[in-house]
């Protein structure tokens, strides 16, 4: 499934890219009410269903100048998300693309509270722990079209760079030492 939404703009310079369906329709409902998304206020949103958006984003140029237009990319923080913002970037040169660094620290900053869950508190935390551990050893040992999956991950953190908070990244790795 690909579907895109323009808030009527007929030279649209600010787009944003979601992987997620979800995040799509609730973007789309700040959108029509004409609110910022993260201090940008897109003209149009796209949700290409993973990797479709791969093939479907030469759209872009049929309905925008690629020259002046701002692309941002939010998608899943997983193998998928990295690997279809790296390539989109690969094939779309001229374009800029960009991660939607906003919403990712939000993301982030969400999945790094803690969440006690009646009685199951101690069942969970091990839960989570035990597929934290699993998450890393996806990036380690896998390849993707003679890629290797350590390049999407790293090249996801070099542009996040110093947006990254590294306390977020540290609890992690001692939570799975515990």
């Amino acid at each position: 499934m690909f579907i895109y939404w323009n808030r009527g703009i007929r030279n649209p310079k600010n787009i944003i890219i979601l992987e997620n369906h979800s995040t799509f329709f609730s973007y789309k409902q700040i959108a029509e009410k004409g609110l910022d998304i993260f201090n940008f206020k897109p003209d149009i949103l796209i949700y290409g269903e993973g990797k479709k958006i791969e093939n479907s984003f030469s759209f872009i140029e049929e309905i925008a100048d690629i020259e002046n237009i701002k692309v941002l990319y939010f998608g899943d923080i997983d193998l998928e998300g990295f690997g279809i913002y790296y390539r989109l970037k690969e094939r779309y040169p001229n374009i800029d693309i960009n991660l939607q660094k906003e919403a990712y620290i939000h993301l982030l900053e969400i999945c790094n509270r803690e969440y006690h869950i009646g009685d199951s508190s101690a069942s969970f935390q091990n839960d989570k722990r035990d597929k934290l551990s699993n998450f890393g050893s996806e990036f380690c040992h896998s390849e993707v079209k003679s890629v290797s999956i350590p390049i999407y991950l790293d090249y996801f953190i070099k542009e996040m760079g110093p947006s990254l908070n590294k306390q977020y990244l540290q609890k992690t790795t001692i939570s799975l030492r515990e």
